[in-house]
């Protein structure tokens, strides 16, 4: 098993255990489509590995806008349905690959996303005053 943080359309987000032997299955049930794609955040630290899991087809099948996801990805891009982050490192195989995250890695993640739930929030409470 290997840990992964999805981040959910409604701005919640959770660490999930993924089995890799069945990971594309899982992917897909968890983000909600058929079709995935490995995109790159865009971090200051240009060296970082992380990546999200996306619905490539999110905009077109009318998947719900992800405004957390979106934030954290820091591109001109719009994410859609749910997102699981995760990283680049080497499988059993000694391949790249997608992999889980180290538990201080999801913490760290879990710290950075909290806090942009607060900026946005506190962004949404200034646009209403």
């Amino acid at each position: 098993m290997e840990l992964f943080i999805l981040i959910k359309t409604n701005g919640e987000y959770e660490e999930v255990l993924i089995e890799k032997e069945n990971f594309l299955n899982e992917c897909h049930n968890l983000i909600g489509c058929e079709l995935i794609e490995i995109c790159k955040p865009n971090f200051p630290k240009q060296d970082t590995c992380i990546r999200f899991i996306i619905d490539e087809s999110g905009k077109i099948n009318n998947q719900q806008y992800n405004p957390l996801a979106t934030v954290f990805y820091n591109r001109p891009d719009i994410l859609f349905g749910n997102v699981l982050v995760g990283k680049m490192g080497i499988n059993k195989f000694g391949e790249l690959d997608i992999v889980g995250l180290e538990y201080y890695e999801a913490d760290e993640i879990c710290d950075l996303l909290l806090y942009l739930v607060d900026r946005v929030f506190l962004m949404c409470l200034k646009k209403r005053k």
